[in-house]
């Protein structure tokens, strides 16, 4: 599985990254200091299954804009795939994994860990 693009919503000093699209092969943040590379890097830490909700440090600077939320997306192999339908105990039908296996699948995670 491959991070494809990831989007970020009311993280700290980010209200909306837009859609970031990551290369396959290489992939470099670059801006000036205090310009959000290291909250970005914290996001996609916080997206990591292990950890329940966003992390508390993570709520908008002016907490204005609601609860932190992320979104990313990957591509699948079809070896992956099939290891998390055989996991997860789900069988679909072959058009809606092939759906899945072009596209990729994305993935929310909100502040609460939904």
């Amino acid at each position: 599985m491959r991070l494809k693009s990831f989007r970020i919503f009311r993280y700290k000093s980010i209200i909306d990254s837009g859609v970031c699209s990551l290369s396959p092969d290489f992939t470099v943040f670059i801006g000036k200091n205090e310009s959000g590379k290291t909250a970005i890097l914290e996001a996609l830490r916080d997206f990591d299954r292990e950890h329940q909700g966003i992390s508390s440090g993570a709520v908008s600077i002016n907490g204005m804009h609601g609860n932190p939320e992320l979104a990313l997306s990957f591509d699948l192999s079809p070896a992956t795939l099939d290891a998390i339908l055989k996991e997860a105990e789900i069988s679909i039908p072959d058009d809606i994994r092939q759906n899945v296996l072009t596209g990729g699948i994305s993935l929310r995670k909100s502040y609460e860990g939904e």
